[in-house]
């Protein structure tokens, strides 16, 4: 089933970059529209400090541009990271997700000291 140059895989991988953008943007104005030093709640991540929700935000958008531009690979040529080193990309949202988690964690540990 292809609908001329893209194929249903094609048109699938864009409506998931779409849903990735959609959800991007949802954590970056969830951030936005916070006090300082309110905390917001992601439904995987629990309940986190806006730095957390920006780092999210920014790599959300950055995982959807990545779909898009290997969805569009054979219509359109974006500049990304190549398609078979896509995990190189997943690996750095990992580390900066993970690396605001760490100091999340960290800053709401050492508030709960006395």
């Amino acid at each position: 089933m292809s609908g001329g140059p893209l194929g249903l895989m094609h048109y699938l991988g864009f409506a998931g970059a779409l849903a990735l953008l959609v959800w991007g943007l949802v954590v970056l104005w969830a951030a936005r529209h916070r006090a300082h030093d309110e905390r917001a709640s992601i439904p995987v991540l629990g309940t986190v400090g806006n730095p957390t929700c920006l780092t999210l935000g920014i790599c959300l958008l950055v995982c959807s541009y990545h779909a898009a531009a290997y969805s569009l690979a054979p219509v359109v040529s974006l500049v990304a990271v190549p398609a078979d080193r896509w995990w190189l990309v997943l690996l750095a949202c990992a580390v900066a997700i993970g690396g605001s988690l760490l100091a999340d964690y960290l800053e709401s540990r050492e508030s709960e000291t006395p």
